[in-house]
């Protein structure tokens, strides 16, 4: 997995790869920009793809211009 930091002294962005063991026993992160060991880490965002390719939206057959109707 990739877990995203903010280092507290500098303010940079980093990313760390572990294990979920490993993130389990306690990362021991460093900034790669100012070699702090100050990091919080920080919530990821990420996107969800449906297997027909399409990502979000509402389902087919809803919604306006869809035929009417309620879902």
């Amino acid at each position: 997995m990739i877990y995203e930091f903010q280092c507290k002294d500098c303010g940079a962005a980093f990313e760390v790869q572990a294990t979920v063991a490993e993130k389990q026993r306690g990362l021991r992160v460093m900034c790669p920009s100012c070699g702090s060991p100050r990091a919080d880490q920080v919530l990821s965002s990420f996107a969800v793809t449906k297997r027909s390719g399409r990502v979000g939206g509402p389902p087919r057959g809803c919604g306006p211009g869809a035929g009417g109707g309620c879902c």
